[in-house]
């Protein structure tokens, strides 16, 4: 509960996304987070929310190697939470740290 209440409200940079490894659990009934079809559309279909408080900051499932460099590209900073790089990693086809993606600690 701490990770979906606290998560959203740390001080990112305009423009982030985190990886979560967690889809809906993280946003279904949420105060913090909105989550919509046109999100996941933006995401390549993957599981989507955006920060109530900063609607440039985003919580996604996952993000592919292509769609994760074209938002880097267009100046998004890109984030995974620390204890679910495993997690990620088993499902994506790249190194999130050989790809520049930084590492979240959240301490809950």
């Amino acid at each position: 509960m701490s990770l979906r209440e606290e998560l959203p409200k740390l001080p990112l940079p305009d423009s982030s996304i985190v990886m979560t490894g967690m889809g809906p659990i993280m946003w279904f009934a949420n105060p913090y987070l909105v989550h919509t079809k046109e999100l996941e559309l933006k995401f390549d279909d993957e599981d989507a929310a955006a920060s109530i408080a900063r609607s440039s900051n985003y919580f996604v499932y996952k993000l592919s190697y292509p769609i994760a460099q074209e938002f880097k590209r267009q100046g998004f900073h890109i984030y995974y939470l620390s204890d679910m790089k495993d997690y990620l990693e088993s499902f994506l086809d790249y190194s999130l740290d050989a790809s520049g993606i930084k590492k979240l600690e959240f301490v809950h």
